[in-house]
C-alpha cells in the first residue's frame, strides 16, 4: 500500500515539476530529508525516486516560463568555493574507495540542488511552503518518536528510518533544528486550530528528542533552548512551554537516561566517548600532514594506523568540524566555517531589514536551528545533512526580495551581485 501511494504522489509531482520547477524542489527536500522510498516493503523501495525527481526539475528550470534568478551573495560564493575545493581534496585522498567517489558523488548533488533552489524559488510564499515542507518530512519522525517515547516510558531509543537521519543520534539532531521552525509556523498562522496542532507536533518533538537518548541532542537541545530565549521575537510565550519540559524530564525520563547523559561528566570512562576522541585526534592529525586532508574515506585500518592514537579503535569522526578537518584539511574547515558564518550574517542582515513580523520570526528561528546544528553537530557526522542547506535557502531567497525594496538610493550598499535570468515577481 505504501508502495502504491508513493508511486501515484510520484506520477503527479515529477511532471508537474518540468512546468513548474519550484514544485520539483519542494519534492527533492521532501524526498531527501524523509527518504519515503526507504520506508517501503516492495517495488517503490529499489526505484530511484530522487533521481527522477532531480532531473524533472533540472530539465524543468531549463524550459519553464516561471521567474528564475541566481543571487551570487556571500553564503552562495562560498558554497561553490567549498565544492571545488571538495574536488580538488577528493584527488588526494589517502584510500580509493568506491565509498569515497559516492560520498563525492552525493554531496555535489546536494550542493547542486541547493543552488538550483536559491534560482528556482522566487516568491516569499514558496519559501513558507519550503519550511512547511521542512517541518513535515522531518517533524514527521518526532511525532511517531515522541508517541514511542510516551507510550515506552523512554525507555528505548528514538531513531530515524534511514537516509541521513537513520540514527538515533542523527534523528535527534534533525528534530532539534525543526522545532525553532514549528514555532515560525506557530508565529505565522492565522488558524487557531491549526496553532494548537503545531504546538502538539513541536511538544513531540522534543519528546522525541529526549527519547533518542543521546548526549550530543541533549547539549544540542540546550543551546537550542538559549538561542530561542534570546532571539524569539517573543520570548515569555516560551516560559511554560520550557518548564513544561523540564518537569517532563525531571518527572518521567527512566533511570537508563539519566545514567547515559550523566556519563558525559565521566567521558574517560565512556567507550563511545573514547572513540570520538581518538577519531578527533586522527582527523587533526591528517589534516597537519596533509594540506588537502585525507579525502571522504578515512575509516581504514591503513590510516588508523598512521594517524590514530589508538589504531585498533576505527569509527567515523562523530562531529561535523572534525569531519570537515580530517577529510578537506585546515583549508576545507576555514571554507565549510566561513560558509555558514556568512549564512548566519545573512539572517542578521535579514532581521536588521525585515519590513514584516513574518520576515523577522523566519530570520530569528533560523538563527535557532542553525545554533542547535552547529552545538549538536559537535557531536556528530552530518556535515553534509542538507536540512540546514534549505534553511539558507530560505535565508538568500529573503534577502534579495528585501533587497528588491530597498530604495535605489541605498542599493549602492549592496554585497550581493545579482544575475538575472527570467522575469521577476514581487
Amino acid at each position: 500500500m505504501r508502495d502504491i501511494a508513493l508511486a501515484l504522489a510520484l506520477l503527479v509531482l515529477v511532471p508537474m515539476a518540468l512546468r513548474h520547477p519550484w514544485i520539483g524542489i519542494m519534492t527533492w527536500a521532501w524526498v531527501s530529508l524523509m527518504s519515503p522510498q526507504l520506508q517501503t516493503y516492495g517495488f517503490m523501495l529499489e526505484t530511484p525516486v530522487a533521481m527522477a525527481v532531480g532531473v524533472a526539475t533540472l530539465l524543468g528550470a531549463l524550459v519553464t516560463k516561471d521567474p528564475r534568478r541566481m543571487t551570487l551573495n556571500p553564503p552562495v560564493v562560498m558554497l561553490i568555493i567549498f565544492s571545488l575545493w571538495m574536488v580538488i581534496t577528493y584527488f588526494f585522498s589517502l584510500v580509493n574507495t568506491s565509498e569515497n567517489l559516492g560520498q563525492l558523488d552525493k554531496v555535489l548533488k546536494i550542493n547542486l540542488m541547493t543552488l538550483m533552489a536559491i534560482y528556482i524559488i522566487s516568491t516569499r510564499r514558496q519559501v513558507d511552503i519550503l519550511i512547511g515542507v521542512v517541518v513535515l518530512s522531518l517533524a514527521y519522525f518526532g511525532v511517531k518518536g515522541g508517541i514511542f517515547t510516551v507510550l515506552t516510558g523512554g525507555g528505548f531509543r528514538v531513531r530515524g528510518e534511514g537516509g541521513f537521519i537513520g540514527g538515533n543520534n542523527e534523528v535527534g539532531l534533525a528534530l532539534i533544528m525543526t522545532i525553532p521552525l514549528i514555532y515560525y509556523l506557530i508565529l505565522v498562522t492565522q488558524k487557531r486550530m491549526l496553532r494548537w496542532g503545531l504546538w502538539a507536533v513541536a511538544i513531540l518533538n522534543v519528546i522525541a528528542v529526549f527519547g533518542t537518548q543521546s548526549r550530543g541532542a541533549l547539549l544540542g537541545i540546550l543551546a537550542m533552548t538559549a538561542a530561542f530565549i534570546l532571539r524569539s521575537p517573543k520570548p515569555l510565550r516560551l516560559f511554560v512551554p520550557i518548564l513544561s519540559m523540564a518537569i517532563f524530564v525531571l518527572i518521567f525520563m527512566p533511570d537508563s537516561w539519566w545514567e547515559r547523559m550523566g556519563s558525559i561528566d565521566n567521558y574517560q570512562e565512556d567507550q563511545s566517548a573514547m572513540g570520538r576522541i581518538n577519531a578527533w585526534t586522527l582527523a587533526f592529525n591528517v589534516a597537519k600532514s596533509n594540506l588537502f586532508g585525507g579525502g571522504f574515506y578515512l575509516e581504514s585500518a591503513d590510516v588508523f594506523g598512521r594517524y590514530a592514537p589508538n589504531p585498533d579503535f576505527i569509527a567515523v569522526a562523530h562531529s561535523i568540524y572534525f569531519q570537515v578537518l580530517g577529510q578537506h584539511g585546515f583549508i576545507g574547515l576555514l571554507l565549510y566555517l566561513g560558509f555558514w558564518l556568512s549564512v548566519l550574517s545573512t539572517g542578521w542582515w535579514v532581521g536588521r531589514n525585515a519590513q514584516t513580523s513574518d520576515d523577522l520570526a523566519l530570520a530569528r528561528m533560523i538563527e535557532i536551528s542553525l545554533v542547535g546544528f552547529a552545538a549538536g553537530g559537535a557531536f556528530l557526522n552530518l556535515a553534509y545533512f542538507d536540512g540546514p542547506y534549505y534553511l539558507m535557502v530560505a535565508l538568500v531567497v529573503v534577502r534579495y526580495k528585501l533587497m528588491d525594496n530597498i530604495p535605489k538610493s541605498l542599493t549602492s550598499q549592496k554585497t550581493a551581485t545579482t544575475l538575472v535570468g527570467g522575469s521577476r515577481t514581487s
